[in-house]
C-alpha cells in the first residue's frame, strides 16, 4: 500500500485512504480539496463532502476554511521561504504552478462563497437530493421528516403486546414464559430495536409463534401432569427427602455439599409452591433427580432412594425437552415483534406522509436502482464530480451503496475518495461495517495509508508498532491489516511529563 501524497494523488477514480488517528486526515482532506478547487476547476458547491455528524460537517467546513485562507496567505506573501518551511507540501504545490495572481483570485472568490459548500452528513444530502429531485425519486412533494421514531415504535410495540397477551392467544404458561423472557412492551422494543430499520440484515427462518406454540401444548399439558405429582409426593415425603440430603452417608458430598443441598432443597419447595409448572430448571434442581444421586452416589454404596427423587426426575426431563422448542420460540417471537413494529411504523408514516432518517437512506438507495437510477446518477455526478467522504469506516452497506452506484462508472473527470481508519470499521457500536469496508477496498482503484503520526509522542508509536506489528493477523478478520507509522519529526519537541517524568507508553 503506497504512502499518500495528497498533493500527488490521482483525483478520478476510486481511492481508499487509511487514515490511523493523528496521521493528518483533516489535512489530507482540505489539500484535495484545494486541488480540487485549483487544478480541476470545481466550485465549492460541486465538491461533495460527507461525514456523519451535523457537529463534524461545522467543524470540516471551518477546516476547509481555514486551509484556504492559509493558501490565499502563501500565494500573497512577500517571503515564500517562511512559507516553505511552515508547510513545504502546501506551499511547494501553490508555488509550483506557477499562477499565483490566478490562484488567489479564484480562493478569494470560492472563500466568499464557503456558505454553499456542500459538506452534509449522509442523512443531510439524501434529504436534500430527495427533495429536489422530487420526481426522479419519487418522494412525495408535501413529505415530512421526522427526527425520531420513538413514539412510534413504543405504540407498535403495545399493540403486539395486546395482539398477543391481550385475549388468551398463547397457552399461560408460554405467555408467562414469554413475559419473563422479554419484559413489557418497553423492554421488547430494546431487544428487537437493533434490528429495526435494517432490511439488509438477516433474520434466522423460524415457523410461526402459533406453530411452535401450538406444537407444545401437550408437552405442557404432560408438565402439569408432572407438578401435580412432584407436589403430592413432596407434602408426603417432604421430611424423608431432606433427610436424605442432607445427611445420607452414601452421597458423594463433593456434589451434595451443604450449599448445594440447601439450593436444591430450596428449588424443591420453589416448585411445589408455585402455582403453575416452571418451563426451565431452578439452580441445582438437578440434585433433586433420582438418576443424578445414582450418579452421585459413593462407590461401593447404596443409593437412597424416594418417590419424589423419581417424580422431580420427570418433571426436570420434561424441561430439558422444551429448552430447545423454548428458544425457536423466543426467536420467533423476536422475528414477529420485529415484523410487526416495523410494519407499523411504515403504515402510520405512509399515512401521515413521513420520513424519518434511516427511510431517507433507503429511499435515496431505491431511486438509484435500474435505468431511471442510473439517469439519476449520471445527474448526480455532474452536479457533484468528486465526492470525499470522512469516517468511512463509519458507513453501512446501505449508504455506500448510495456512493457506489453514484460513482462506481467511470467517467472522466469524476472521482470518489474513502477516507477512515479500518481498525475502527470493526466497532459496530458505532454503526461500523467491517464487510462494508472491505467490499470499498476491493472496488478501490488505489489505496493509500497515512505513514506519520503527528500527534503522539515517538516512544508510545513505537509501543503500538510493536504491539501490532509482531502479527499479520492482529485484527484476525483477513483484510484489514496493521501499517506502521512514524512519528512525527517534532514528536519529542514537548514530551508529556506526569510529575517530571514520562509516563510508560504502554
Amino acid at each position: 500500500m503506497k504512502n499518500l501524497e495528497p498533493f500527488r494523488m490521482p483525483l478520478q477514480g476510486i481511492n481508499l485512504i487509511e487514515a490511523s488517528a493523528g496521521t493528518g486526515k483533516t489535512y489530507s482532506i482540505t489539500s484535495l480539496y484545494l486541488r480540487l478547487l485549483l487544478e480541476q476547476g470545481l466550485l465549492v458547491e460541486e465538491i461533495l463532502v460527507v461525514t456523519f455528524t451535523v457537529a463534524a460537517t461545522e467543524e470540516l467546513r471551518e477546516r476547509i476554511r481555514k486551509r484556504i485562507v492559509q493558501a490565499l496567505d502563501y500565494l500573497e506573501a512577500e517571503e515564500r521561504s517562511k512559507c516553505l518551511k511552515e508547510d513545504e507540501a502546501l506551499a511547494g504545490w501553490l508555488y509550483g504552478r506557477n499562477r499565483a495572481e490566478e490562484d488567489a483570485a479564484r480562493l478569494r472568490a470560492m472563500l466568499a462563497s464557503m456558505d454553499s459548500a456542500a459538506v452534509f452528513t449522509i442523512h443531510g444530502f439524501c434529504q436534500r437530493m430527495l427533495a429536489e429531485h422530487a420526481f426522479e425519486s419519487g418522494l412525495a412533494f408535501d413529505q415530512e421528516f421526522i427526527e425520531s421514531e420513538d413514539l412510534l415504535r413504543l405504540e407498535a410495540a403495545q399493540d403486539f403486546w395486546r395482539k398477543w397477551f391481550g385475549d388468551e392467544t398463547l397457552h399461560p404458561l408460554l405467555a408467562q414464559w414469554l413475559y419473563d423472557r422479554h419484559g413489557d412492551p418497553e423492554q421488547l422494543l430494546k431487544t428487537i430495536a437493533v434490528r429495526l430499520g435494517e432490511p439488509l440484515a438477516l433474520l434466522p427462518e423460524t415457523p410461526p409463534v402459533e406453530e411452535i406454540a401450538s406444537g407444545l401444548v401437550s408437552t405442557l399439558e404432560t408438565l402439569e401432569k408432572a407438578q401435580d405429582e412432584l407436589k403430592e409426593s413432596w407434602a408426603e415425603q417432604h421430611q424423608a427427602v431432606v433427610e436424605i440430603l442432607r445427611n445420607d452417608p452414601a452421597l458423594n458430598r463433593r456434589s451434595y455439599g451443604a450449599g448445594a443441598v440447601e439450593k436444591a432443597i430450596a428449588a424443591a419447595e420453589q416448585l411445589c409452591a408455585s402455582a403453575t409448572p416452571l418451563l426451565e430448571p431452578l439452580e441445582k434442581q438437578e440434585l433433586l433427580c433420582a438418576d443424578t444421586l445414582a450418579q452421585k452416589t459413593k462407590k461401593g454404596k447404596v443409593t437412597p432412594t424416594n418417590p419424589f427423587f423419581e417424580a422431580a426426575g420427570a418433571y426436570t426431563a420434561i424441561q430439558v425437552s422444551l429448552r430447545t422448542e423454548l428458544e425457536l420460540l423466543s426467536v420467533a417471537f423476536q422475528k414477529a415483534a420485529r415484523t410487526f413494529v416495523q410494519k407499523h411504523i411504515e403504515e402510520r408514516k405512509r399515512v401521515a406522509h413521513q420520513l424519518y432518517f434511516n427511510d431517507l437512506l433507503l429511499r435515496m438507495e431505491e431511486s438509484l436502482r435500474g435505468e431511471p437510477g442510473r439517469g439519476f446518477a449520471r445527474h448526480l455526478r455532474r452536479r457533484y464530480p468528486v465526492a470525499l467522504i470522512d469516517e468511512f469506516q463509519d458507513t453501512d452497506a446501505v449508504q455506500y451503496s448510495i456512493f457506489r452506484a453514484i460513482y462506481g462508472v467511470q467517467e472522466a473527470g469524476t472521482g470518489l475518495c474513502l477516507i477512515g481508519d479500518p481498525k475502527q470499521a470493526i466497532y459496530g457500536f458505532r454503526g461500523g461495517d467491517i464487510f462494508t469496508y472491505l467490499a470499498a477496498a476491493r472496488d478501490a482503484s488505489r489505496r493509500y495509508s497515512l505513514g506519520t503520526n503527528w500527534r503522539s509522542g515517538s516512544r508510545l508509536v513505537e509501543a503500538v508498532n510493536r504491539l501490532f506489528g509482531n502479527r499479520a493477523d492482529a485484527f484476525l478478520q483477513p483484510g484489514i491489516e496493521y501499517h506502521a507509522v512514524e512519528p512525527s519529526p517534532r514528536a519529542d519537541d514537548e514530551p508529556l511529563l506526569l510529575e517530571g517524568a514520562e509516563p510508560v507508553p504502554l
